[in-house]
């Protein structure tokens, strides 16, 4: 059995999104095998209050952007006393830091979690950063295939899915949803769960609604989730008539009664790092339809949990939500072939690739 490495974990986000969740439940299952693991972040964030909830080690401090030279001192100090030889970045700040703070850590290697399919920037400090890593995990073939292209080393880059696992809905979850959302039982719901940011690609999910609407007048696609686009698709769905066809919910902390409430899940992101939202829905039982971007294409089995669009292409998302939504039979083989597929991605594999590549790293 490989030995056990000690890691210290380092996400600086404020918000709670997909990413923090993997850490959590990365540090979780290294944990629950017996790895040491803490967490760095910033005080009073979501992912701070958590670990504290579940008993989890997490140190807190005040960082000041990331060439904050006395947090990276902090960093260093945590990791020498508790022995850490892994210093796991999980944002981009902490990316920097963790370079930084390895400086101070006799033996300590950095690992970078990549989750975001674009291209890291080309300045100076983006170069060294990028170059400077022990090793990468990215979280599809897509954000490693952009690592290589931006002059990554191919032999630093381990491929690791992202993890989900099953929350269940609440007893009355899909008749108290349907019922705030106005909806007869009869009515069809397609769902949507992101933050209202242009490479969710939103505005595609919105143009192709007029097209769905033709033939399902009983139809309604909800959106939860906030952000600065939000004015701008309200506006989008106002100039094309829909009204209270396309709902934007704002951000929800109730996805699984969401997912319970609806009929098909619908992601048409231009740019994705793999979206775990999909395996979300496939694991609730939704067929889902998804656009061909990234590392979506690895988050769907084309045919088997649900059907793929093609990117930025609104006439062919809403031909792939008709043929789903007109067909039974289809939907049902979808859903089944969906909760399967999607059993694939646990924590606990996740946990047990990433302790591997930990071992690779070391000394």
């Amino acid at each position: 059995m490989p030995k056990k490495i000690p890691s210290l974990h380092i996400d600086l986000e404020r918000t709670w999104r997909g990413g923090q969740r993997q850490v959590l439940f990365l540090v979780r299952e290294l944990r629950a095998v017996g790895h040491q693991a803490f967490l760095v972040s910033r005080p009073g964030t979501p992912i701070a209050e958590r670990f504290e909830e579940l008993r989890m080690p997490v140190s807190t401090m005040r960082v000041f952007g990331e060439l904050d030279l006395l947090a990276a001192r902090r960093i260093a100090k945590i990791a020498r006393e508790q022995g850490i030889r892994i210093l796991h970045a999980h944002s981009s700040h902490a990316h920097t830091l963790a370079l930084l703070a390895a400086r101070d850590v006799p033996g300590g290697r950095v690992v970078v979690h990549r989750r975001v399919d674009f291209k890291p920037g080309e300045d100076a400090l983006n170069r060294w950063k990028y170059r400077a890593v022990d090793g990468y995990v990215a979280i599809s073939k897509a954000v490693r295939d952009v690592l290589i292209q931006s002059g990554i080393d191919a032999g630093k880059i381990l491929v690791v899915h992202s993890a989900v696992e099953y929350r269940p809905p609440a007893d009355d979850a899909r008749e108290r949803v349907r019922a705030e959302l106005g909806l007869e039982s009869t009515d069809k719901l397609l769902l949507n769960v992101g933050a209202l940011v242009d490479h969710k690609g939103h505005q595609f999910l919105i143009e192709a609604m007029p097209t769905v609407l033709a033939r399902f007048a009983d139809l309604t696609c909800a959106v939860a989730g906030d952000g600065e686009l939000r004015k701008e698709l309200e506006q989008q769905i106002n100039g094309l008539g829909l009204g209270d066809r396309v709902k934007l919910l704002g951000f929800r902390d109730d996805v699984p009664d969401l997912l319970a409430a609806a009929d098909l899940y619908v992601s048409t992101s231009h740019l994705e790092g793999l979206n775990t939202s999909l395996l979300d829905a496939s694991l609730a039982g939704l067929p889902v339809v998804a656009t061909r971007a990234g590392g979506q294409v690895e988050a769907v089995s084309d045919g088997s949990s649900g059907l793929l669009a093609q990117n930025r292409d609104p006439a062919d998302i809403a031909d792939k939500i008709v043929t789903i939504l007109s067909d039974e039979k289809l939907a049902a083989r979808l859903a089944g072939g969906g909760r399967e597929f999607a059993a694939e991605f646990s924590p606990q594999s996740m946990a047990r690739q990433v302790a591997q590549f930990y071992w690779s790293l070391v000394d």
